[in-house]
C-alpha cells in the first residue's frame, strides 16, 4: 500500500461517524443509501453525503447500487482490526459502535469553505450554536475570527483545516493553534470582530448585489450549453418511468444533469466508461440520482412532484418546468440554475457556496423560503399573484442582502401591515452570515 493510500485512509476513518459507516457497509453490505443512513443514526442528508464524499475510495455500488467495500475499503478494516479498534466478535462490536460517540456526532455538521476570505464573529458564532452547528472551516485564504467567549469558540469551532492565513484576538490564539490542521500561519489581530454589515447604505447594495449575482449567474445557461458535450459516449438511451413519482433527490459532487418536467419519459446518461458511474435508484414514489463526473440528461413526462431535493457540492445542474410543493437546496459549490419553476409550500435554502440562480413561480395560498446563506451566491426570482402579503424576518450577520418588490427595496424586518392574511401569504426567513443574496419579487 503507498504512501497516498495510506494518507487517504487514515483521513478517511479520522472521524468516528464515518469509522461508524465503514464498519456498517462491512457487517451489513451490499447496503442501500437510506438504509444506512438510518442504521448510523444521521437524520440529514447533506450531513450524511458529506461523509460519503470524505470516503468515497473506500465503498463502491453494486450492480443494484447498493454500497459494498472497495479494495481500499477492505484493507481500512484490516488496518482498524489491527489496532484492535474492531473487536472478534460482532457483539462487541455493536457495544463498541453503539457506546462510541464523536465530539460531532450529536450536532450538525457544518463546512465552511472553498473561498478567498472569511469573517467569523461572535454574533455568528451564537447564530450557530443557538442552530445546533459545529463547524469546519476548510481551504480558505484568508479565515478572520473575532473575539468571542472562549468557551462559544470550543463549543461552536470543530476544526480549521487547509487555510493559508488564520486571524484570531490573542485570547483565542492557543484554541485557534489546537483546532488547527495543515494551517500555513496564524496571526493575532484583535481588530476584526465579524459584525454585520448591516450599517451599510442599503441602495448601495442592492445595485452591487443586483450586478453582480446577475452576471455570475446569467453564464449558467451558456456555461451548460457549452460544456454538455465533454463526458464521453451516450451509454444509456432508455425510456424512464415516472408513473407514481413523488420525489426526486439529486446528490451532484460534479459533472452536469439537466432535469425536464412535462415531457416524454426518457434517462440517457454520457459517460467515458461502458458502464456509467451515475446511480439511478427508482423505488416507490422516489427516484435518488447520485453522480459524480458525468453528464445526465432526464425527462419526466409527469409536470408535477410532492418534493425535490438537491444536493450539490460541485458540477452544474439545470431543471426547466417543474412544479413542487416543497423545493430544498443545499448547495456547498458548482452551479444550478432553475427555470420556468413552480412552487406551493416551501423553499428551504443551505448556501455554503457556489451560484443559485432560481426563477420560480408562486403557486398560491401560504408559501415560505427560508435558510441558511453562509458563502456563495444567491439570486431568487419570484412571480406572485397581485395582492400577496410579504412578511420578512431576515437575521443578517454578515455577507450582502437584498430584497425588492415591484422594484422597491424591502428591510429584514418587514410586514405588510395593508393586506390581511386570509389571502396568499410569502414569509421570507434567512439566516445570513456572509456570501450575496438577492431576492426580487414581482406581481403578476
Amino acid at each position: 500500500m503507498d504512501k497516498e493510500d495510506v494518507d487517504y485512509i487514515l483521513q478517511a476513518i479520522g472521524n468516528e461517524l464515518r469509522r461508524k459507516i465503514l464498519l456498517y457497509v462491512a457487517r451489513e453490505g451490499p447496503i442501500s443509501y437510506t438504509k444506512l443512513m438510518k442504521m448510523v443514526g444521521v437524520d440529514d442528508s447533506g450531513t450524511f453525503g458529506f461523509h460519503l464524499r470524505k470516503m468515497q475510495r473506500l465503498l463502491k455500488k453494486d450492480d443494484m447500487g447498493e454500497y459494498v467495500l472497495s479494495d481500499l475499503g477492505v484493507r481500512a478494516i484490516k488496518f482498524l482490526e489491527k489496532i484492535g479498534y474492531v473487536g472478534v466478535s460482532e457483539s462487541q462490536v455493536e457495544r463498541n459502535l453503539a457506546s462510541s460517540k464523536s465530539t460531532i456526532e450529536g450536532d450538525k455538521v457544518k463546512v465552511i469553505g472553498d473561498m478567498g476570505s472569511y469573517s467569523f464573529g461572535e454574533d455568528v458564532a451564537r447564530m450557530y450554536l443557538e442552530k445546533g452547528y459545529r463547524i469546519i472551516f476548510r481551504n480558505i485564504i484568508k479565515l478572520r475570527i473575532g473575539k468571542m467567549p472562549r468557551d462559544l469558540f470550543v463549543r461552536v469551532v470543530e476544526e480549521i483545516s487547509d487555510c493559508l492565513t488564520v486571524y484570531c484576538p490573542n485570547s483565542l490564539r492557543d484554541l485557534v493553534e489546537l483546532k488547527s490542521k495543515q494551517v500555513f500561519r496564524i496571526k493575532s489581530n484583535d481588530r476584526g470582530t465579524g459584525k454585520s454589515l448591516e450599517s451599510i447604505n442599503l441602495g448601495f447594495i442592492s445595485n452591487i448585489v443586483s450586478g453582480v449575482v446577475s452576471t455570475a449567474l446569467d453564464l449558467v445557461p451558456k456555461f451548460v450549453s457549452q460544456k454538455f458535450g465533454e463526458f464521453g459516449k451516450l451509454v444509456v438511451d432508455r425510456e424512464f418511468n415516472s408513473r407514481d413519482l413523488d420525489r426526486i433527490e439529486i446528490d451532484c459532487s460534479g459533472g452536469l444533469f439537466e432535469v425536464r418536467f412535462g415531457d416524454v419519459d426518457r434517462l440517457k446518461i454520457w459517460s467515458k466508461y461502458r458502464e456509467p458511474e451515475t446511480d439511478i435508484d427508482r423505488r416507490d414514489d422516489s427516484l435518488h440520482m447520485d453522480l459524480s463526473g458525468e453528464r445526465v440528461e432526464l425527462s419526466v413526462s409527469k409536470k408535477s412532484i410532492d418534493s425535490l431535493y438537491v444536493d450539490i457540492s460541485g458540477g452544474v445542474g439545470k431543471l426547466d418546468s417543474g412544479l413542487f410543493n416543497s423545493l430544498t437546496l443545499e448547495v456547498g459549490g458548482g452551479l444550478i440554475s432553475f427555470h420556468g419553476c413552480g412552487f406551493k409550500d416551501s423553499i428551504k435554502l443551505d448556501v455554503n457556496g457556489g451560484a443559485v440562480n432560481l426563477d420560480a413561480r408562486h403557486l398560491g395560498g401560504r408559501a415560505s423560503i427560508e435558510g441558511e446563506v453562509s458563502s456563495g451566491v444567491l439570486k431568487i426570482n419570484i412571480l406572485v399573484r397581485k395582492g400577496v402579503k410579504l412578511i420578512v424576518d431576515n437575521n443578517i450577520v454578515g455577507g450582502i442582502m437584498n430584497i425588492t418588490r415591484n422594484g422597491e427595496h424591502i428591510p429584514n424586518k418587514y410586514s405588510d401591515t395593508t393586506i390581511d392574511s386570509s389571502g396568499d401569504v410569502m414569509f421570507i426567513k434567512l439566516d445570513v452570515s456572509g456570501g450575496l443574496v438577492n431576492i426580487l419579487i414581482k406581481e403578476d
